[in-house]
């Protein structure tokens, strides 16, 4: 469901741009898709923890979205 509105709003929002927005949208799951898990057992080895994981990923989320 989480793509499903997440797709209307890009594509509300891109209305002159619509299938770039969706794309991107796509092309960035994708991406995450190979390096979230890479990212995060490389930081769960080196700190030894499952929490530094959790911290960059949340960390990462608020830069994003300007928070």
């Amino acid at each position: 469901m989480q793509l499903t509105a997440l797709l209307a709003v890009v594509s509300s929002y891109l209305a002159g741009h619509r299938g770039a927005g969706i794309g991107a949208v796509n092309s960035m799951y994708g991406i995450g898709a190979i390096i979230g898990p890479a990212l995060g057992a490389s930081l769960l080895v080196k700190y030894g923890s499952w929490r530094a994981p959790m911290i960059a990923f949340g960390l990462i989320g608020f830069h994003a979205h300007g928070l």
